[in-house]
């Protein structure tokens, strides 16, 4: 028999009629967040959720513990029951039948770089990237007509400066910039997708409604996916 891929079963998973079910269950024992849109689900690659998971829950054993206790966790566990058993007995193949760690060469989560740095893939160039964001204005148009704008600023800000605190007597610092100017930054400190996806729902989990900046950190990254993979 063949051995199993990370491409057979990432395929497998994409057409199991459960696939955004198993999306949010694969997100939540990663990152321990529940994503309710499912347009927020089907625009998550597949493939690096499965390698997320790889990393945040390295051995085989741990895996059937942790989605397990995902799912005594959820007010409805039977719907998710059958959801389980496929990322178990699906992903569950990837791991070393020996109980090592399992190990994806194809992104070096354990080790995700501070702000800045690169995640590169081994023998494989970078793609050219342009130096400034491509068509920043449209950007602003396309996320702020689907989120607040202040939210958007609220975790731009805290994600490139510092935590945003509403009961701050001093906005100056705040106010004194913009979103456009904010975006731009992100775009220059950020040029790796990944790194940026993580730190942006790390932000998101540090403010007040956590679930609410979530739903803009994952509209601007479904914004910006396609001008990070453009050449």
């Amino acid at each position: 028999m063949d051995e199993i891929t990370l491409e057979d079963v990432v395929e497998a998973l994409e057409q199991d009629e459960n696939v955004l079910r198993i999306k949010r269950l694969v997100v939540f024992a990663s990152h321990g967040f529940w994503v309710t849109e499912a347009d927020d689900l089907a625009a998550m690659d597949t493939r690096r959720l499965v390698e997320e998971l790889l990393v945040a829950v390295p051995n085989l054993g741990d895996l059937k513990q942790k989605i397990q206790a995902c799912v005594r966790q959820l007010n409805k566990p039977g719907v998710y029951a059958l959801v389980a058993d496929a990322i178990v007995d699906s992903i569950g193949l990837l791991y070393p039948s020996d109980g090592s760690p399992a190990v994806s060469t194809a992104v070096a989560w354990a080790g995700l770089p501070e702000a800045g740095d690169e995640l590169t893939v081994p023998g494989e160039p970078l793609p050219e990237r342009p130096t400034q964001l491509p068509d920043g204005f449209d950007l602003r148009l396309e996320v702020a007509n689907t989120v607040s704008p202040l939210r958007l600023k609220v975790l731009l800000f805290s994600l490139l400066h510092r935590p945003f605190d509403p009961e701050e007597k001093d906005w100056h610092e705040f106010n004194g910039v913009d979103v456009g100017a904010l975006l731009d930054a992100l775009w220059s400190r950020y040029s790796d997708f990944a790194a940026l996806e993580k730190r942006l729902y790390a932000s998101a989990e540090g403010l007040r409604e956590p679930q609410e900046y979530r739903q803009v950190a994952s509209t601007l990254l479904r914004s910006l996916r396609s001008r990070y993979e453009s050449p």
